[in-house]
């Protein structure tokens, strides 16, 4: 058994929102994603996999493939299907999640 906490140890960059791996093995991913006020993850797609997105701390908009901006919190799971285009803002505070991809290389 492994035990994560992912509120612990977060690190923010000035220049750029982080992705730091937290498991990874042949099959699945979990990222945890920091951002800081502002910050910005373009648009982008998961080829291989669907996104489950777990809001740990903050706010963000978040957008899928629809284009519909909505605005989402820390009681949330965002979810994306495989290779839909997506993108993420930090709101006024500072934006904490985790991605976990299941079937990603």
């Amino acid at each position: 058994m492994k035990i994560i906490n992912p509120k612990e140890d977060i690190s923010f960059n000035e220049e750029h929102a982080i992705a730091e791996p937290v498991f990874i093995n042949k099959n699945n991913r979990i990222l945890r994603f920091s951002l800081l006020p502002g910050q910005s993850i373009k648009e982008h797609k998961s080829p291989s996999s669907p996104v489950f997105i777990n809001i740990i701390k903050g706010r963000g908009i978040f957008w899928g493939e629809d284009g519909v901006k909505k605005e989402v919190d820390s009681e949330s799971v965002i979810i994306f299907t495989q290779n839909e285009s997506h993108g993420i803002t930090a709101l006024d505070e500072e934006l904490v999640f985790l991605a976990l991809l299941h079937g990603a290389p």
